[in-house]
């Protein structure tokens, strides 16, 4: 059983005279002796200002940026470690027009879930937690 748990949250600011809807019928839990932050822009206009700045965690749309670089550099790729295959068998694969993306780690969602935290705190982000879902029940995630 969570600590806190909330259920159906919304958050609606206004800017002038439209509405903006931050979060839409969000559920989260929060377990005992864990910190929570929902982070988010709320405005780029107003962030210039000190004020703004003051206490935020990260720019979400810094934090958003800098993750869909990550997720971009192995979309539509097939992800491999290096020194797996055959050379004759990556260059069968090569010959099918197939982007190859090579690391040095075999590609499990558990060793993704390290290297996008190791990616993510290298850039100067202070990472809690990193998770990456292989489906929508399946998730492997990494902490120190």
């Amino acid at each position: 059983m969570s600590y806190v748990e909330f259920k159906d949250v919304k958050k609606v600011y206004k800017t002038g005279e439209v509405e903006i809807n931050a979060l839409r019928d969000v559920d989260f839990e929060i377990e005992k002796g864990e910190f929570c932050v929902i982070v988010g822009a709320s405005g780029a206009e107003t962030l210039e200002s000190d004020t703004q700045n003051r206490g935020m965690v990260v720019d979400f749309s810094n934090l958003k940026k800098d993750l869909k670089e990550i997720a971009d550099y192995f979309d539509h790729s097939l992800i491999m470690e290096t020194g797996s295959l055959k050379q004759a068998t990556e260059d069968a694969l090569l010959a099918e027009n197939l982007r190859i993306v090579k690391v040095d780690f075999r590609p499990t969602a558990e060793n993704f879930a390290k290297y996008i935290y190791d990616e993510m705190a290298g850039r100067g982000y202070k990472v809690i937690e990193a998770s990456v879902y292989e489906t929508p029940n399946n998730v492997a995630s990494y902490c120190e």
